[in-house]
């Protein structure tokens, strides 16, 4: 018996996709949260960097217009709603 350490190979715009649709459904919703869904749901192996950077691209935009956690260089927490026109 073998364990599977192999990743799928998926766009990074599919994997963007994806994380959108589960952000609409779960906003609140974690890098964990996200990688379980692919698995379960999806069937998708993809490593967490990969989730990560996706997460990044899809929060730019802010969808739900929600108050996003910016760490500072002095890592003063700030909370700052950014609206797109």
């Amino acid at each position: 018996m073998d364990i599977d350490t192999s990743y799928d190979e998926i766009s990074d715009e599919n994997l963007d996709t994806l994380v959108w649709q589960y952000r609409q459904e779960n906003p609140s919703g974690g890098c964990a949260y996200i990688i379980g869904r692919l698995c379960s749901v999806h069937s998708l192996r993809v490593q967490r960097h990969c989730v990560v950077a996706s997460l990044t691209r899809v929060d730019c935009y802010n969808f739900n217009n929600q108050p996003k956690l910016i760490i500072t260089s002095q890592s003063v927490l700030v909370f700052k709603i950014e609206s797109f026109v």
